[in-house]
């Protein structure tokens, strides 16, 4: 609707909504519950009103779509502030002719203006309660900070390792090298015709490489960070492939020859797409599921569980606990053990160095006692403690060796994956 609203091309609408369909980064996420979705669908429906209120003149409408898109705007940023980049083109798209007829229909119409303040307003109440109330109870922890800026990520070789792979992940790398010629053209084309919808394009890509560079420390962290930009990068996929499939056509005057080129784009596009899908939905943290129906079972509803940070937060939802995800040092842990109860240590794979740390590590070999050990292909992915008792890391095969492995299946899209686990 956004594209068909800008520029009145049904083929550019549509292979827009195409491409934006088979997009992996769009396709897996979407099966997650997570509160960018939601975030996502806000902005776009923010965006479009906006670009209705902008383009039409105050005598067609009541400013009542204004008021909309400052809702869904306002929606958009409380579910996530990093969808707010939408603001940039909707600043320097609108037309100067725009914003002159708002100033004088203010002086005789100016509720709507007033409701769409106060609806944006709460970005900036909710921005002062949670980085000054809330703070003052979470040892000066903000929600939003400059410090999540760090521009030095960038110079960091591993950065752009990490930032090529998740870019092959969410768009595959051929719709990364066509979003950047589509970028190309769509300058060129544009070069002499600064329209509102060409300067609403623009402003959104300047947006998204601002975007970037603010938030390249945490664009390293998931490849979900990119969701509020992905819009703009399937646009100029889709451009291209519009510009090169009628191009063709005009240059060879063979009928619908534009659509065969649609059609083969969009085979090139799908195969990958389709393989980076599949990579993601077999990217499984395995055995949360079991160590949290154990905790469950074993456990009393008010007792709490340490567990590693990242892609274990599952663990709490079966064991229908809460938790704290972060396996921090002995002093903390004995605090949260006398205050709140914590009697579970749950340790994924990517932790397990910390079993050899001096401090966090002796604490809990002389502490703790394992119950659970969850192993995939001969090598353990996860150890479930619970407080009392002792561990040794050394004597792990002793304990195993006389309990009863079970297995549990999880299925990929190629087969399936066997987790054997000991209850200990």
């Amino acid at each position: 609707l956004i594209v068909k609203e800008l520029f009145s091309r049904e083929d550019l609408a549509m292979t827009s909504a195409f491409v934006m369909s088979i997009t992996p980064l769009l396709v897996f996420f979407s099966h997650n519950v997570q509160l960018i979705n939601p975030g996502l669908f806000f902005m776009l429906v923010s965006a479009y009103l906006y670009i209705l209120w902008a383009k039409q003149g105050t005598k067609h409408n009541t400013h009542r779509n204004l008021i909309y898109s400052s809702l869904f705007f306002a929606s958009a940023v409380l579910t996530k502030y990093t969808f707010a980049v939408i603001a940039i083109p909707f600043a320097f798209a609108i037309p100067f002719s725009r914003i002159k007829e708002t100033f004088i229909s203010m002086k005789y119409n100016w509720k709507p203006f007033a409701i769409s303040g106060a609806l944006l307003s709460t970005i900036m109440i909710w921005f002062v309660y949670s980085n000054y109330f809330i703070s003052l109870k979470t040892s000066g922890a903000s929600a939003v900070s400059s410090k999540l800026i760090n521009l030095s990520a960038l110079l960091s070789s591993q950065w752009w390792v990490i930032l090529k792979s998740y870019t092959a992940d969410n768009y595959t790398l051929i719709g990364f090298w066509m979003a950047l010629l589509g970028i190309v053209v769509f300058l060129f084309i544009s070069r002499n015709k600064l329209n509102f919808e060409n300067r609403f394009i623009l402003a959104y890509a300047v947006a998204a490489l601002c975007f970037i560079f603010i938030m390249s420390d945490k664009l390293q962290g998931h490849s979900y960070h990119q969701y509020p930009i992905a819009p703009i990068v399937i646009f100029f996929i889709s451009y291209l492939i519009i510009v090169v499939g009628s191009t063709s056509e005009r240059l060879t005057n063979i009928p619908y020859l534009k659509f065969v080129v649609i059609i083969i784009a969009a085979i090139f596009l799908l195969l990958p797409s389709l393989e980076s899908k599949d990579r993601q939905f077999d990217t499984q943290f395995f055995g949360l599921d079991i160590a949290g129906d154990y905790i469950q079972e074993h456990s009393q509803p008010d007792e709490r569980v340490m567990y590693s940070n990242g892609q274990t937060y599952g663990l709490l939802w079966h064991a229908d606990r809460k938790g704290y995800g972060s396996i921090t040092d002995s002093s903390t842990l004995k605090k949260l053990e006398d205050d709140l109860n914590f009697r579970w240590i749950f340790i994924y794979a990517w932790d397990f160095p910390i079993l050899n740390n001096p401090d966090t590590g002796v604490y809990i070999s002389e502490n703790y006692n394992l119950k659970q050990v969850g192993i995939v292909n001969q090598i353990p992915v996860y150890f479930l403690f619970e407080k009392g008792g002792k561990f040794n890391i050394s004597q792990i095969n002793e304990q195993l060796k006389d309990k009863q492995p079970q297995i549990k299946k999880y299925e990929l899209n190629k087969g399936t994956i066997d987790l054997i686990y000991f209850n200990i």
